[in-house]
């Protein structure tokens, strides 16, 4: 599994998507042409939103992403071993009615997970979004909470 590093922060309020832009340029070659061809893919789903947090994250399992949240939505950008091909995944809020979270810990790792839960006529359905490594956990949470 490859490793991932974020090392952009949000500081203030929120961050523009030109703002994402101006912070790469900042980063070494190798995650800069990385965080691009991210970028590039944030840009079709979110260009015009403001992104309020960037952390790491999964989906489904262990595959690992960038986790953008913004005011309408969950954007992860999937990065597929083994060459980092990049999947987009996105969850509306507007399509759940019901957040919760759960934080797992085992072998002195601790797992920081979302539950997004929605009805439906036969039963409901829950996407969830784990591996969550940001020390702002649950201020996202309540973020996600006050959106959904």
């Amino acid at each position: 599994m490859s490793k991932i590093n974020i090392e952009i922060t949000i500081i203030g309020e929120y961050s523009t998507f030109d703002g994402l832009v101006s912070v790469a340029e900042k980063l070494p070659k190798t995650t800069r042409d990385h965080y691009r061809k991210v970028l590039n893919l944030i840009k079709k789903e979110a260009k015009d939103e403001k992104f309020y947090f960037l952390t790491t994250g999964a989906f489904k399992n262990t595959t690992f992403g960038y986790l953008f949240f913004t005011d309408t939505k969950v954007v992860l950008i999937e990065v597929k071993p083994p060459f980092g091909k990049l999947k987009t995944h996105v969850y509306e809020y507007k399509n759940y009615n019901e957040v919760d979270y759960d934080m797992l810990q085992a072998l002195g790792i601790t797992n920081n997970m979302i539950y997004l839960n929605k009805t439906g006529l036969f039963g409901g359905k829950k996407d969830r979004v784990t591996h969550i490594s940001s020390p702002n956990f649950m201020e996202i949470y309540e973020f996600v909470k006050m959106h959904v």
